[in-house]
């Protein structure tokens, strides 16, 4: 019966894990939009308030995203915030980014699930080979 209760307390921990992802992507989008909003209503859509605010904003929230447990994950995350970043630098290259931005994370999909199978199965020297003839 311990073990019942503490399966129990283990489930609900994950569900409220997963509830509080949802609640940062949710409160994330809402400002986010808000503050798209905000920036027409004054005018200053074609600003860098737009070009680096908005770049920012999913910065600072991807840094608070949980720690990823697979290096898929991790890619992901990182790629994200990376693209995010140069969004904030290129201004109103974002655009550029953006459209680039399926091509990158594409390349992190691929190397991560690559690298996550070889951990699985212990063969890290294969994927390292695959990842490097990938990236030639």
């Amino acid at each position: 019966m311990s073990q019942d209760l503490k399966q129990e307390h283990s489930d609900d921990q994950e569900f409220l894990k997963r509830r509080r992802i949802l609640l940062l992507v949710i409160v994330v989008l809402a400002l986010a939009a808000f503050s798209y909003r905000w920036l027409v209503l004054q005018r200053l859509e074609q600003s860098s308030a737009l070009f680096i605010g908005i770049p920012a904003l999913i910065s600072i929230a991807l840094t608070f995203a949980p720690r990823s447990k697979s290096v898929t994950g991790l890619l992901l995350k990182g790629t994200l915030l990376f693209l995010a970043l140069s969004g904030i630098v290129l201004g109103e290259g974002v655009i550029c980014v953006a459209m680039a931005a399926p091509l990158f994370l594409l390349v992190a999909v691929v190397v991560g699930l690559v690298v996550d199978h070889s951990r699985r199965k212990n063969q890290t020297r294969l994927s390292l080979s695959f990842v490097l003839v990938l990236i030639g």
